[in-house]
């Protein structure tokens, strides 16, 4: 879902903006209603710049596909504004054969000093879900389609008989991390006990039944503040993401979840620039996983750049070491 929020996040320009409001008053609409304004308004480079920055948003890429396949104009438009690479394959315009010595133009370089969320990183399995246009329902693995008689730790077989409620989400593509019960790192959860954690954090909003505000002790804003030194105001702040406080909270949404699915911990956001990793990452050692109360032992935490959309990991332990040599 692309909202007015949303785009000002990540830094649409104004004349963008105000043609988004000017189409959709209610100040959101689906990735492919945007596109197709955007097209149907000889405005091209919107559409492009939507499939650059909101990749993450379900159904992007192949909508803008579709939409590139109904009108060759656009296509064509796009093809000469917009050749950089990993655009150009977004956007399905990549073609074979591509000679050498055809001009590309270097890269957009996002600005560094925009808004980061930190979340906490599961140690489970990546798994997704996509459904069509049409209603159909499929499942995956990180690296191939799966069924409940071909599956990857029951993930499948949990989804076709939630299909019903997976539904709500709507057509795209819904990557998470399929984590609890037997898998990784356990959680101390039961083997019949596990869970699916979408990622996109600033799409959805999770389900008042799955919201949980742990307790944190008195002195834990002194105790953060010896450790980071830094000011009360910046470790109230982080506190607050950990347990839970909506006060800081400006990135969610308003899509909710469905009451099966749960979202990633959010831990922090801010500018990218201003980030207390060290002191995230220490706070979550002591104090323990935000998913399940009580589990002293997670992984680490994910630091995404909104602008750039760019995704980055850092683990409590082993953070140095390629991930097949850590434990």
């Amino acid at each position: 879902m692309i909202t007015t929020k949303l785009l000002k996040s990540i830094d649409a320009c104004k004349s963008g903006i105000a043609f988004f409001e000017e189409q959709f008053p209610s100040g959101k609409a689906s990735f492919a209603k945007a596109t197709d304004a955007c097209l149907n308004h000889k405005h091209a480079d919107y559409a492009a710049w939507l499939a650059q920055y909101c990749p993450n948003i379900p159904g992007a890429t192949w909508e803008v596909r579709l939409a590139l396949q109904r009108n060759e104009d656009e296509r064509a438009f796009m093809e000469h504004n917009f050749p950089e690479q990993h655009v150009r394959a977004t956007l399905g315009l990549e073609k074979k054969g591509k000679s050498m010595t055809e001009f590309t133009r270097f890269p957009k370089i996002p600005r560094y000093s925009r808004t980061a969320v930190i979340t906490e990183k599961l140690d489970g399995t990546n798994v997704s879900i996509f459904i069509g246009e049409d209603g159909e329902f499929l499942t995956g693995s990180k690296n191939r389609w799966i069924t409940p008689d071909d599956d990857h730790y029951k993930f499948s077989k949990w989804a076709h008989a939630h299909k019903e409620e997976l539904l709500q989400l709507g057509p795209g593509r819904h990557f998470g991390e399929w984590w609890g019960g037997g898998i990784q790192r356990k959680y101390n959860l039961k083997d019949d006990d596990k869970r699916f954690s979408l990622f996109n954090v600033m799409r959805w909003t999770t389900h008042p039944s799955q919201l949980v505000v742990q307790p944190f002790p008195s002195n834990t804003f002194i105790t953060l503040s010896k450790y980071a030194k830094c000011t009360i105001d910046t470790v109230r702040e982080v506190v607050n993401y950990l347990k839970g406080s909506t006060e800081f909270d400006v990135l969610r949404r308003n899509e909710i979840l469905p009451a099966c699915v749960g979202l990633v911990p959010i831990l922090w956001n801010g500018p990218f620039d201003d980030m207390p990793i060290d002191l995230i990452l220490w706070a979550l050692s002591k104090e323990g996983s935000r998913a399940v109360s009580g589990f002293m032992n997670p992984e680490g935490i994910v630091i995404h750049h909104i602008a750039a959309n760019k995704s980055f990991k850092k683990t409590i332990k082993n953070d140095d070491k390629h991930k097949t040599t850590s434990c």
